[in-house]
């Protein structure tokens, strides 16, 4: 087929969406493709610094996200202003394809110009999607809403019912906005935003035998882990020299993970008197060294980590269970210990749970997500487990197989260009 022109446009406040899209545009460009970015300002030098050209566009902000109560991120002028600027961009480059990853502007912008649009998506956010289409909340929730005591089941029924009351009114205000613009360009309204997330093509990070989803869409393909390793290109000297006598603990939380401070202090904490070589990275957040707490030599803080290397140097790996880590992570067969902080990442920790590759700290608690939900205790308790027991080593190496299996470029590349060949042919 002839070479595709490829827009990207990810959710900026999010590096791991960013990584997304710049991991399916290098396997596009290694294959001749051109492909160009557009995103919000904040982003914009970083992924020029890639070598990609990149246009300028309206989006949210990372402060917006931090401070905004569950997805309530965007107006009716900001959703308007997106799609108005990722038009102009449409008309300017003519692009083949949109790709996006986490965006629901996108979705609109692509309708409204009859571009394809691809999607990249984690499966326990799919999953959660097709479960709020397809089940009732309960079932929804089935997983974290499992009791341990009558009282327990007692307290998960109302809360299954206040959850039920909350959901329906958070997705109204959450999806007014989209729903205005949507009735500007003639388009029919959608019942949840949660559907813009969803492309004509999806790239479902993930593989079949982890959170496995019921009845994936025929528009829907498992590519196991998306990881973009621009940020290997320089290791520093600190992590060649770690002295592996020692068990080494990596510590990372994203970047859109609120109270960071509070949490990097509790591990300090935790660890501040263990022999072992623990490496937090504090993903570029504003939180500086002298905002912590004083730590010893064997506890080390960096603003970036080069992600895929430092997995491959550990032993355990501490996070909050976004999708990205968790693949990075098994694709090497190391263990997990998950701190969630919303429903999409408990999915993910729980998965972990059962699949006993790693733990999820008080995971039968419903709704007990972050830093205020765990102790020192749990911390210190979990890990010991983790190191002590050689199952979870023995089992998230089981998994490492099979997401190599999935993890492939060149089939991401067919499917966007069958997809694309597909569509010039329907339309």
């Amino acid at each position: 087929m002839s070479k595709l022109k490829v827009l990207c446009i990810p959710f900026g406040p999010a590096l791991s969406h960013v990584f997304h899209c710049l991991s399916v545009a290098d396997a596009l460009k290694k294959q001749g493709h051109q492909v160009v970015f557009a995103t919000g300002k904040e982003r914009c030098q970083f992924i020029k610094d890639t070598g990609y050209v990149v246009y300028p566009i309206a989006a949210v902000k990372k402060a917006e996200v931090e401070k905004a109560m569950g997805m309530n991120w965007y107006t009716k002028e900001l959703v308007d202003q997106c799609v108005g600027d990722e038009l102009h961009v449409i008309n300017e480059y003519k692009p083949n394809v949109i790709i996006n990853s986490f965006c629901p502007t996108p979705n609109i912008s692509a309708r409204i110009a009859k571009v394809p649009n691809v999607g990249i998506i984690s499966s326990p956010f799919l999953k959660g999607i097709l479960a709020r289409s397809n089940r009732s909340e309960k079932e929804v929730f089935a997983e974290i809403m499992d009791g341990e005591t009558i009282l327990q089941k007692i307290g998960n029924v109302i809360k299954i019912k206040v959850l039920k009351t909350l959901l329906k009114t958070f997705n109204k205000k959450w999806t007014k906005p989209f729903n205005i613009v949507l009735e500007k360009y003639g388009l029919p309204k959608t019942e949840s935003m949660f559907d813009l997330y969803l492309g004509d093509l999806n790239l479902v990070e993930g593989i079949p035998d982890f959170c496995p989803i019921e009845n994936l869409p025929p528009s829907a393909y498992y590519v196991g882990c998306l990881e973009w390793g621009g940020l290997e290109k320089e290791i520093p000297d600190w992590l060649k020299e770690l002295d592996h006598h020692y068990p080494v603990i990596y510590v990372t939380l994203g970047t859109r993970v609120k109270n960071k401070k509070k949490i990097y202090q509790k591990i300090i904490y935790a660890f501040q008197d263990a022999k072992y070589q623990v490496i937090i990275s504090m993903g570029g957040g504003a939180e500086t060294l002298q905002d912590l707490v004083p730590y010893p030599s064997h506890i080390r803080i960096e603003q970036f980590v080069p992600g895929p290397t430092m997995i491959n140097a550990s032993d355990i790996v501490i996070h909050h269970g976004g999708y990205g880590t968790v693949m990075e992570t098994l694709r090497r067969g190391i263990p997990n210990l998950c701190i969630p902080f919303s429903p999409e990442q408990a999915t993910a920790a729980q998965a972990i749970h059962n699949a006993e590759c790693g733990l999820r700290l008080t995971p039968h608690v419903p709704f007990q997500f972050g830093f205020r939900n765990f102790t020192i205790e749990d911390l210190q308790k979990s890990v010991k487990e983790i190191l002590n027991n050689p199952k979870y080593k023995q089992n998230a190496g089981g998994l490492q197989k099979n997401i190599n299996q999935y993890s492939s470029e060149k089939k991401i590349v067919r499917y966007i260009e069958e997809f694309v060949e597909g569509w010039g042919n329907k339309n």
